[in-house]
């Protein structure tokens, strides 16, 4: 067992092998990735083209607005990626709403990353109060983080976002002044923070991650706006644009009922994914289900959906499938800095998922 995850059903015993080369260049997309990203966010009340592609509600609009004049970081955040044909990283979403999950898993059994451990308990000091706030999701991965500083002396709560108020100039819960924050919260769910604590922890609170990262980062029309030439050129140096494209999947939204209707007449197959959501969950692909399902779904959901080309990819082979597999990898990064990579998922499935037992998980390693 690791993390409450059984050997043979849920983790493989096999290893996918990384080459030094490899990491290196994954490295460098983590460099990439974060102009790239916080030009995005820097830019989303300059470039109209970007606000049509999010088309986000006022609640959310205004959060941002709310952030707006505070310094910008990324964060704590999963680039997920496929394995096209030639063996070229292509990132398929970003997981950044849940900071740690996937995290700890990784650290515990693979070891295709350096050591994030000290960079994640640096800013704790013995006596401080960390609170991870969170709603629907469950403490999970995070559990190994309180632990750990619980034994060094700092303390850790957990809170829901309707516990946190602000006294005196400082946040509160629980009868105890909040030193740090970690949220765990869908975008929807950060309206449950009260307007006086939200202004205060994006003015002065040390949190992770940033709501802008929440909001922007974790959904997937961000690579929507990453596919779009015309508007990257205009907010990072062409030069490094041309370097992130090749990793990049043409993405694209509608933003009509008569757009929608063009995606149908598109060729080849497509992968339909919730704007907002993870964990492959909603995630449908036009082979798999028929036609007539296939435009129901685009019809019904166009105004929260993100569509990829489902590329043909690298193939592997596990004894335990009856046929090849496909590999969805992670890396593990917080602003421009990649650790590497963490666990690898794989399955024969069109859509892989391991919260509806398609597929398992691997553990990589770094070879010379």
């Amino acid at each position: 067992m690791v993390g409450g995850l059984r050997h043979g059903e849920v983790c493989s015993d096999r290893v996918v092998a990384l080459p030094g080369a490899y990491r290196d260049q994954m490295r460098t997309l983590a460099g990439l990735l974060d102009v790239a990203l916080r030009a995005v966010v820097r830019r989303y009340f300059l470039d109209a083209r970007i606000r049509a592609i999010y088309s986000l509600p006022p609640d959310l609009e205004n959060i941002l607005r709310l952030a707006a004049p505070t310094p910008y970081r990324v964060g704590w955040y999963r680039p997920d990626f496929i394995l096209d044909r030639d063996g070229t990283a292509r990132i398929c979403e970003i997981g950044a709403r849940y900071p740690l999950n996937g995290w700890m898993v990784s650290r515990a059994w693979s070891r295709g990353q350096t050591d994030f451990w000290d960079d994640l308990c640096a800013p704790y000091e013995p006596g401080n109060t960390v609170a991870l706030v969170h709603a629907q999701e469950p403490s999970g991965e995070i559990d190994c983080l309180s632990d750990h500083l619980g034994h060094a002396g700092v303390g850790f709560i957990a809170v829901r976002p309707g516990d946190v108020s602000v006294h005196a100039g400082a946040l509160h819960a629980q009868g105890r002044r909040l030193d740090h924050l970690i949220l765990q919260l869908d975008r929807n769910e950060l309206p449950m923070l009260a307007p006086d604590v939200l202004a205060h922890l994006v003015a002065s609170g040390p949190y992770f991650n940033d709501v802008r990262t929440v909001i922007l980062v974790h959904d997937k029309r961000v690579l929507t706006v990453l596919s779009d030439a015309e508007i990257m050129r205009d907010a990072m140096p062409a030069d490094l644009y041309g370097r992130l494209r090749p990793h990049l999947i043409a993405s694209v939204c509608a933003r009509s009922p008569a757009e929608a209707e063009r995606l149908l007449r598109e060729d080849g197959d497509w992968i339909a994914k919730p704007s907002s959501g993870g964990r492959g969950i909603g995630a449908l692909v036009r082979s798999a289900c028929g036609e007539a399902d296939w435009a129901d779904r685009v019809r019904r959901d166009w105004p929260h959906l993100m569509f990829q080309p489902y590329l043909e990819q690298l193939d592997f082979n596990d004894p335990d499938f009856a046929d090849p597999i496909h590999m969805v990898g992670m890396l593990l990064c917080r602003d421009a800095v990649c650790y590497g990579n963490g666990m690898f998922r794989g399955s024969n499935d069109a859509v892989i998922n391991l919260h509806q037992q398609r597929g398992k998980l691997y553990r990589c390693e770094a070879v010379p």
